[in-house]
């Protein structure tokens, strides 16, 4: 079970530990097994590359904690901003798919960089023929409030690294970024479309800016 999470107690010093233990005891029923790390005092959230859905909520929600909101309503908040997909907020999901494309850094700059439609694309809430016509907007005004001051309290999550082509990091140049099916190195649409073999939705190769899926030069041949 999730008796490992709850071991941790008042981690945070507002008992968070074991509260948010319960919840994520609630989404994570069933046949899979807890994954998370969280058995002792002093324990840190490891690295966001192999961080568990548990761990990162355990982590997230003892931060808003910290911050003055009520971490259940926090969450709360989050299900119920994606509750018709029938599924819990994926709410690592999220974060991962912000900070892979260079962090939310401000409103401005994140509506310029980030296409929030295909950052849906790749949460476990999304499916085909959803209703949520206003997903863009929806998911900026919630990152901002909620997500926002994690990123900024947890840099090392939030990738720096420079496009291959023009040499200019995610945050350093506008515009929109896709990484590579293959290597998952990130391009800037213009600088992929100029030099990498995009995908169509039904898996054909051509030269184009309008996909937002791509194979580099690389991982084409």
């Amino acid at each position: 079970g999730v008796g490992g999470v709850g071991g941790v107690g008042g981690i945070g010093g507002a008992g968070v530990g074991v509260g948010a233990a319960k919840k994520t005891e609630i989404l994570f029923t069933g046949p899979e097994k807890f994954t998370g790390s969280a058995v002792a005092g002093g324990w840190k959230r490891p690295a966001l590359d192999v961080c568990s859905p548990e761990d990162f909520m355990l982590d997230f929600c003892r931060f808003c904690d910290s911050q003055g909101d009520d971490w259940e309503v926090v969450w709360d908040i989050l299900d119920n901003s994606l509750r018709r997909s029938g599924k819990p907020m994926d709410a690592l999901g999220l974060y991962k798919e912000i900070c892979s494309r260079g962090g939310f850094v401000s409103r401005r700059s994140a509506k310029t960089r980030i296409k929030m439609p295909d950052v849906f694309k790749a949460l476990h809430n999304y499916y085909v023929g959803h209703t949520y016509t206003d997903i863009g907007n929806n998911f900026l005004n919630m990152y901002e409030r909620y997500f926002l001051p994690y990123e900024l309290a947890h840099p090392g999550d939030v990738n720096k690294a420079r496009c291959p082509h023009c040499q200019f990091t995610v945050q350093d140049r506008a515009g929109a970024m896709v990484a590579c099916d293959g290597c998952k190195t990130w391009y800037h649409n213009e600088c992929c479309a100029a030099n990498t073999v995009w995908r169509t939705k039904a898996g054909s190769r051509r030269k184009s800016s309008s996909s937002s899926s791509c194979s580099c030069s690389s991982c084409s041949f």
